[in-house]
């Protein structure tokens, strides 16, 4: 595409009254030409717009889960612990294995001793993109003071509100 082409589709991705402001500050020859640009490149402008919105979707997606990370990399250990506390050792296992966090050690010595020997008798595991995002903004999300999002009051673990989660996607997804 031609870098022309590019200028359009992101012309054409501002909102009205923004690209209003800039068209109508354009001089009369430099309209014309935009007009004529327009006119001779339409099919290749309209799939660069679908490729800068499908890029900025996966961007917005993306920057929920990047603020809970770095939220749950600045936690305690005592803090993840309290999240943790109710949930099974796989699930701890899991969190631990979704990288090298800084608490892993202390979050070790911090759960009871049975607990401990069953969350390290667990192997490392790998989980799939969706999953690893979900248990990163859920255990984030229920830190205390978390800068990703209040906490909203439930009874249901992380596990639950998880698969919650899923439910509701798969249905967004169905409509």
């Amino acid at each position: 595409m031609s870098e022309q082409a590019h200028v359009l589709a992101r012309l054409a991705r501002l909102r009205p009254e923004d690209r209003a402001w800039l068209v109508g500050n354009l001089s009369s020859q430099q309209r014309q030409a935009l007009m004529e640009l327009a006119e001779s490149e339409p099919a290749a402008v309209e799939r660069e717009a679908e490729d800068t919105l499908r890029q900025s979707e996966a961007r917005d997606a993306i920057e929920p889960c990047l603020s809970a990370a770095i939220a749950l990399r600045a936690a305690s250990a005592m803090d993840v612990g309290e999240v943790l506390a109710h949930e099974p050792a796989w699930l701890i296992r899991a969190v631990m294995s979704l990288e090298e966090w800084p608490w892993n050690e202390q979050l070790l010595q911090l759960l009871p001793a049975k607990m401990r020997v069953e969350v390290l008798q667990l192997p490392r595991c790998s989980l799939p993109i969706p999953v690893r995002e979900s248990l990163i903004l859920q255990c984030a999300q229920h830190l205390p003071a978390s800068r990703v999002a209040a906490p909203t009051p439930t009874s249901q673990s992380i596990l639950g509100r998880i698969g919650t989660m899923f439910v509701r996607r798969r249905l967004a997804l169905r409509q």
